[in-house]
């Protein structure tokens, strides 16, 4: 299922979920017009789709010890496979994240960090030993500014284009 699969009921459940995922199916299905089941019934077929592909919570790093976010650039040897060096970061358990890329470097990765001393432990005894990796730019990261809901914005866009085609002769 892709985007021109979806259609506007879709694209409204999509964009009230995105908005707050815990929403009743009854509180839903009242904010469409839609009765319950018909609503369980289209956001079974989204997730079976693998467009809804799970509900997340949003965690406070700080109040797990995590406060800082380190972005670590890796570039690697000439003949190391780059899902292969991946693969062995996601290992470490402080990694958030690892990113392919293409461009000057071959991967980007996220750590969550409780200070300085930790991510010299992390840094040196973790990812430096991984074998593959032949340098490193890490920067630590101050702020991340972030729209209020990207996804919300997305849905909004793709419902004011099926109104617009729907006016158009």
């Amino acid at each position: 299922m892709n985007s021109s699969n979806l259609d506007e009921v879709d694209l409204k459940i999509l964009e009230h979920l995105v908005t707050d995922a815990r929403l009743s199916q009854r509180a839903l299905a009242r904010s469409i017009g839609m009765s319950p089941p018909a609503i369980s019934e289209r956001i079974s077929r989204l997730e079976a789709a693998g467009v809804i592909k799970g509900y997340r919570v949003i965690v406070d790093w700080s109040a797990l010890r995590r406060p800082m976010l380190v972005d670590i650039g890796v570039l690697s040897e000439k003949s190391a496979d780059q899902r292969e060096i991946a693969a062995r970061l996601l290992q470490i358990p402080e990694v958030e994240a690892v990113d392919i890329v293409s461009g000057s470097l071959d991967l980007r990765l996220r750590l969550r960090i409780q200070d300085l001393d930790h991510l010299r432990r992390v840094f040196f005894d973790e990812l430096m030993p991984v074998s593959g990796i032949q340098h490193t730019n890490t920067s630590i990261v101050l702020s991340t500014l972030e729209p209020p809901n990207f996804a919300r914005s997305v849905l909004q866009q793709l419902l004011s284009q099926i109104d617009e085609e729907a006016v158009a002769p």
